[in-house]
């Protein structure tokens, strides 16, 4: 037993970045966890300038339309990227895009189990969980006519969204494009 050992009193020197995420884990997250993870003291404001100069790379606006305030999702490993470079422990600039955007949509939504895209849905409360917002943003982006619905959702029924028409929304709705 060493008594003297020196206690780790500065726990941000290295952030929590887990290498291996769990099964359920969620692929975008809110700016907040960039502004409470950073050293530095960001505003909303701030964000959006490392988004437009590319310093985090991936990031999407999910609000509704007419919004007074932008919802920005930032995904995880461009979230992760930035920290390791303010950190130290990464190159000092973005890497070049190393997957299409395509590829990274279909990492944030969930595997459809049909041969066709076209056919394929998934559960509101599913995709609500994906882009982490509140049953009342998901019912208005389908009023909106960003998301297809297929049928009406019942009282304690959810609403069932066509995946093409959320991997189009994603697609639109990318600040990285």
């Amino acid at each position: 037993m060493i008594m003297n050992a020196k206690p780790i009193i500065n726990q941000k020197n290295q952030p929590f970045l887990s290498s291996v995420p769990a099964g359920d884990w969620c692929h975008l997250q809110h700016v907040r966890t960039l502004m409470g993870m950073s050293r530095q003291r960001f505003s909303r404001d701030d964000v959006l300038r490392l988004i437009d100069s590319r310093q985090i790379q991936w990031a999407w606006d999910i609000s509704r339309q007419r919004a007074r305030r932008p919802e920005i999702r930032i995904w995880r490993e461009s979230l992760q990227a930035y920290l390791a470079r303010e950190y130290g422990g990464g190159s000092p600039a973005p890497p070049a895009e190393e997957a299409p955007l395509s590829r990274i949509i279909e990492a944030i939504l969930p595997r459809p189990n049909v041969v066709a895209l076209r056919a394929a849905t998934l559960r509101g409360s599913e995709l609500q969980r994906r882009l982490l917002c509140c049953p009342n943003h998901l019912a208005g982006l389908i009023a909106d006519g960003e998301l297809c619905c297929v049928g009406k959702p019942g009282p304690r029924v959810g609403p069932v969204i066509l995946y093409q028409s959320a991997f189009e929304f994603l697609r639109r709705r990318s600040m990285s494009v």
